[in-house]
């Protein structure tokens, strides 16, 4: 087990911006027991915004409904096969996975690429 997580995106689906940090006890523990002024550190934009929680509630729903966690692998090769198609179209820089998390980088400012990569995706998914 690691000392510390971070997490961000999947925690709302990428609908708003939401990220969390999980410590160990003993790791919070030192924190929480500092001088005062002292904490975790984490940021503050978004924290305990009421639309982040409740996309994060609604994800966090379809998650356990879906099954997505414990079926993640297998229909990760789906999601794997439909991203890495987009590979060769014009202005798309990288394309990476891992289970159903997955990332198209396109060549900034390019509007074209990215009304090619949105007509792309429709077809694929």
């Amino acid at each position: 087990m690691p000392d510390m997580i971070t997490c961000a995106k999947g925690l709302t689906n990428g609908a708003v911006p939401m990220a969390a940090v999980f410590v160990r006890k003993g790791i919070y523990d030192a924190f929480m027991q500092g001088p005062d002024g002292i904490e975790l550190f984490h940021g503050y934009t978004y924290s305990a915004h009421p639309v982040a929680c409740a996309a994060g509630l609604a994800t966090q729903e379809i998650y356990k409904r879906e099954k997505l966690l414990t079926r993640a692998q297998e229909i990760g090769k789906y999601l794997e096969d439909g991203i890495h198609s987009l590979k060769g179209l014009p202005n798309v820089i990288d394309i990476r996975n891992i289970g159903l998390t997955a990332c198209v980088e396109l060549a900034p400012n390019c509007r074209q690429a990215r009304r090619a990569w949105l007509r792309r995706i429709s077809e694929v998914f």
